[in-house]
């Protein structure tokens, strides 16, 4: 039993302990609020999840999208794991595939998509007076 100090959200009154992710983040799941047949929270994830990882300084736009992918990848094995390892409900809660045998496939498309979208991002961001000055400059040694 957890003592005051360590007791936590859950531990609160109101806190439901069987909430899963779309509905623990935002208290209603986006299906509802857009009308979609099946939630996509699992997706907008991994895109998230591409799109924050690749903001990590000093990486190169090539080497981020490396290692989105390859650790989105790892993540999906994961939940392979949890699929085999847990009851059939208590996966499905938790991995979110909700019938769509191509599930894997989609969010570890999503997780590079979204690390593109992060390059393209900052790559707008830095603007053609900052290129040009670092055109002037020479090409910076690498580490």
């Amino acid at each position: 039993m957890a003592g005051p100090a360590l007791a936590g959200p859950r531990d609160q009154p109101g806190w439901s302990r069987t909430t899963t992710g779309p509905e623990a983040v935002f208290g209603v799941r986006l299906s509802e609020v857009f009308g979609w047949h099946r939630h996509h929270f699992d997706r907008l994830v991994h895109f998230a999840y591409g799109l924050c990882a690749t903001m990590v300084p000093r990486l190169g736009a090539v080497r981020s999208l490396e290692v989105v992918a390859a650790t989105s990848a790892l993540y999906e094995l994961f939940e392979w794991g949890v699929a085999v390892v847990l009851a059939p409900g208590m996966a499905e809660a938790y991995n979110g595939q909700q019938g769509d045998v191509r599930d894997a496939h989609k969010d570890m498309t999503m997780a590079p998509l979204g690390a593109v979208a992060a390059v393209l991002a900052l790559g707008c961001r830095r603007g053609p007076g900052r290129v040009a000055t670092e055109q002037a400059q020479g090409p910076r040694p690498t580490v």
